[in-house]
C-alpha cells in the first residue's frame, strides 16, 4: 500500500505559511445523513521545526485515505491525528442538503470546519481561552493555506480562493488532506451508528446511509426517513422504473 507525504506542506511551509490545512469531505454520494467536511493542520510547532524525525514518526502512524482504511484502523489512526494535528469538523444536515443542494451544502460544511481550525490554532497560538478575543490580524499572522482534495470554495475569511490549491487525488497523495478524511469519516460513522437508534429500521450502523442494496430493500419496505435526502432517493427510484 502507498501512502501520502508531507511533500506539499513542506514546500508551503517554505514558502512561509504557517498552518497548511488538509481539507476533505465524506458522505456526498449518500442516500441519508449528512454531509461532513474534515480539516487538519500539523500543530505549528510542528510544522515549522525542520525536523526529518517528527515527520517519520507521524508517518509511521499509517495516515492515508480513510476508503483505504478498515473502521477499526481509522479509529486508532483517527486519535493519533488527534495528537499531532490541529483538526474539525463541520457538517451539513440532511435538511440543509434538502433545501440547498449538495454542492452548497459541502460548501457549507467545509466553511464550518476551517474556520472552525482557524479559530482552534489561533487560541492556542495567542495563548488565549476565549475564541472571542481572537482577531482578523491574528488569524491572518497565521498564515494559513488550504489544500483541498476536489474543489475550491468561496467565502472562507482571510483564505478567501487565493490561497487555496485543488489537488485531484488529494486524499493519497497529500498527508493533511488524508488526515482531513479520517477524522470526518471517523466522525459520520460515529454519527450514524447514533442516528441508527433513532431510526432502526433503515440499517445506518451498517451502511452509514449509503445506498448499499439492504438500505434499497429497507426504503422500498419502509420509505424514506426524516434524515434521508429525498432528491437522491427519488432519482434512484426514478433510475431503477
Amino acid at each position: 500500500m502507498t501512502y501520502p507525504d508531507f511533500s506539499l506542506e513542506k514546500r508551503l511551509w517554505g514558502r512561509g505559511f504557517q498552518l497548511v490545512i488538509g481539507v476533505d469531505e465524506v458522505g456526498r454520494g449518500s442516500f441519508a445523513g449528512p454531509v461532513v467536511a474534515g480539516a487538519a493542520s500539523l500543530r505549528i510547532q510542528n510544522s515549522l521545526v525542520s525536523n526529518q524525525k517528527l515527520i517519520e514518526e507521524i508517518e509511521k502512524i499509517g495516515i492515508n485515505d480513510s476508503k483505504k482504511l478498515s473502521a477499526k484502523k481509522r479509529e486508532k489512526v483517527a486519535e493519533e491525528i488527534k495528537k499531532y494535528f490541529f483538526w474539525a469538523v463541520g457538517e451539513s444536515s440532511s435538511h440543509q442538503i434538502n433545501t440547498f443542494g449538495i454542492v452548497k451544502a459541502t460548501n457549507i460544511a467545509v466553511r464550518k470546519a476551517v474556520i472552525k481550525l482557524l479559530y482552534q490554532a489561533s487560541v492556542e497560538q495567542a495563548g488565549v481561552k476565549d475564541q472571542k478575543l481572537i482577531t482578523k490580524e491574528a488569524i491572518e499572522n497565521l498564515k494559513p493555506y488550504l489544500l483541498l482534495d476536489a474543489f475550491h470554495v468561496r467565502y472562507i475569511p482571510v483564505v478567501g480562493l487565493k490561497y487555496q490549491q485543488v489537488i485531484i487525488g488529494g486524499d493519497v497523495k497529500v498527508t493533511s488532506i488524508a488526515a482531513a478524511s479520517v477524522v470526518a469519516k471517523v466522525y459520520r460513522d460515529d454519527l450514524m451508528v447514533n442516528l441508527a437508534k433513532l431510526y432502526p429500521q433503515w440499517g445506518f450502523e451498517k451502511n452509514s446511509g449509503y445506498g448499499t442494496a439492504g438500505h434499497r430493500e429497507a426504503l422500498a419496505r419502509y420509505g424514506i426517513s426524516a434524515i434521508h435526502r429525498t432528491q437522491f432517493v427519488k432519482k434512484w427510484v426514478v433510475n431503477k422504473e
